[in-house]
């Protein structure tokens, strides 16, 4: 199994398309699977539903037909097909938003697997292809290259003074 990161930049969201960037190998144990289970169904719900809406943004971004090149449609068709053969205990459940519970502990125990299994492969990131920004609000948001240098603010490397 091949784990693909996505950029987060809000409605484009995208796999990372640099060459060699954003795909790890997964060569992990059968219970390992089950334990990010819960937290890989979640992530994909929302990318089946933000998908489609990112498409235009995407495709706007990058150049046409950036979305069909990159095959999204299918790549989570097959990730919903793998999460849909899982016992009904390892899929995601609608706990809604409520204010401190974004994740359930299953949900919480799959991302800090999912997390420690990234410091093991690639302690110092080189492979990510994201940049950790802060939002306004103080959350984290991941982007990659191409939206990290758009959302740079646009301040000069030398300031001269006219007079």
């Amino acid at each position: 199994m091949e784990l693909q990161l996505w950029c987060e930049a809000e409605g484009c969201q995208h796999p990372v398309i640099e060459s060699r960037q954003g795909v790890y190998t997964i060569d992990q144990t059968r219970e390992w699977v089950k334990q990010i289970a819960p937290y890989a169904n979640t992530v994909l719900k929302i990318l089946a539903t933000v998908a489609p809406v990112a498409g235009p943004a995407i495709d706007l971004f990058f150049g046409r037909d950036k979305t069909k090149t990159l095959d999204i449609d299918r790549h989570l068709d097959f990730a919903n097909a793998v999460i849909g053969q899982l016992p009904d205990e390892l899929k995601a459940k609608d706990h809604g938003m409520t204010p401190g519970k974004m994740l359930s502990e299953p949900e919480r125990s799959g991302i800090l697997a999912l997390h420690r299994f990234l410091n093991e492969v690639d302690s110092t990131q080189a492979k990510l292809g994201l940049h950790r920004v802060t939002t306004y609000t103080g959350d984290y948001r991941w982007l990659c290259k191409h939206h990290y240098d758009a959302w740079q603010p646009n301040i000069p490397d030398v300031i001269s003074a006219h007079g």
